[in-house]
């Protein structure tokens, strides 16, 4: 890895060592697993995340909300409408590329500089 790699690769450590909620019904909330699950870097071995598992009802509650959003809100979204979200939503993707690659590069224990060619 090279040095113009480490201060990415550092933020998403840190972000990734944060990643302990679910996000259901549009927010984040704790869930009631009670198991963690600990992402480990292949390439080293050391871990770089816990995150929290989610239980039978977690899924379920996430499960309900999504259908629900998607009966009430998703299905009523004009085409035109829809094709804006998804515009927006790839513009977020792009803009947030090098932070997306540097925490898969972590979880598939890959060089960085590999995932942006």
């Amino acid at each position: 890895m090279s040095s113009p790699d480490l201060p990415i690769l550092q933020a998403v450590q840190k972000y990734a060592g944060k990643m302990n909620k679910h996000f259901i019904g549009g927010k984040f909330v704790s869930g009631e697993g009670r198991d963690n699950i600990v992402s480990v870097n292949p390439s080293n071995g050391a871990p770089f995340a816990e995150i929290q598992a989610g239980s039978v009802k977690d899924i379920d509650t996430a499960v309900q909300n999504a259908h629900a959003c998607f009966v009430n809100v998703w299905s009523k979204v004009t085409p035109h409408e829809r094709e804006k979200i998804i515009r927006k939503i790839s513009a977020i993707l792009e803009e947030n590329m090098d932070f997306i690659s540097a925490l898969d590069a972590l979880d598939a224990g890959l060089v960085y500089s590999t995932l942006r060619t």
